[in-house]
């Protein structure tokens, strides 16, 4: 499952143009998170845009997530798609829910799947 996902992830990125890379040492890691497949997501020019602008932020490292296009494993986190990491691992985590709240209720499997924390007692400290 793993290597089909990993596979998934570099297919998607050899055909996408404008994808950033930077080194995570030392900067402020923030994942942005779609919640729908990939496709859906980057149609969406204001998700677009957030992550360019991030990323011209020399301190700050942005890399983004999708659903993935099958029902995430129980098993497997959900991770980024530049650098495979999970999402529990950024220090800010950035959802997009639109203003219908209908793409509400894609966060259950997007934050069951993260191992992100809802309550900030239970993050990771530093």
């Amino acid at each position: 499952m793993t290597k089909k996902i990993d596979r998934d992830r570099f297919r998607l990125l050899e055909a996408e143009t404008g994808t950033i890379y930077k080194e995570h040492g030392g900067r402020v890691s923030v994942v942005l998170i779609y919640p729908n497949t990939y496709h859906v997501g980057m149609s969406n020019l204001g998700f677009q845009t957030v992550y360019r602008i991030l990323n011209e932020l020399d301190g700050v490292v942005c890399e983004r997530a999708f659903l993935p296009e099958t029902p995430p494993s129980a098993t497997k986190a959900l991770s980024t798609l530049e650098s495979g990491k999970a999402l529990a691992a950024f220090d800010i985590a950035g959802n997009r829910i639109s203003e219908d709240g209908i793409q509400s209720f894609s966060m259950v499997p997007v934050h069951t799947g993260s191992m992100i924390s809802l309550f900030a007692t239970k993050s990771r400290k530093k």
